[in-house]
């Protein structure tokens, strides 16, 4: 089944990661007049918030990452650690 496209404020979503509840997504406008990627925290597939935009893809994807990483962590912070080296 092919995934339907997404889009928030004439944003398609291009990248999206599940973290938990919570979902980092990376968006694409293809507008002169406006940036032309954002990053954005988003519950529930349509609950968009904590915008940062960028003119840079590349800034735009390492934000995408680093927003992703620092959901990881808190997420990791409520979980008890299992030691991973047994067997």
């Amino acid at each position: 089944m092919k995934e339907e496209k997404r889009e928030n404020v004439g944003y398609f979503i291009k990248e999206s990661m599940k973290i938990g509840s919570l979902e980092i997504v990376l968006g694409e406008k293809d507008d002169q007049n406006s940036k032309k990627y954002v990053t954005w925290q988003c519950r529930n597939g349509n609950d968009y918030n904590h915008g940062h935009y960028y003119d840079n893809e590349l800034d735009a994807k390492a934000d995408f990452c680093q927003r992703g990483l620092q959901e990881i962590a808190y997420s990791k912070s409520f979980t008890p650690e299992k030691n991973n080296h047994e067997k």
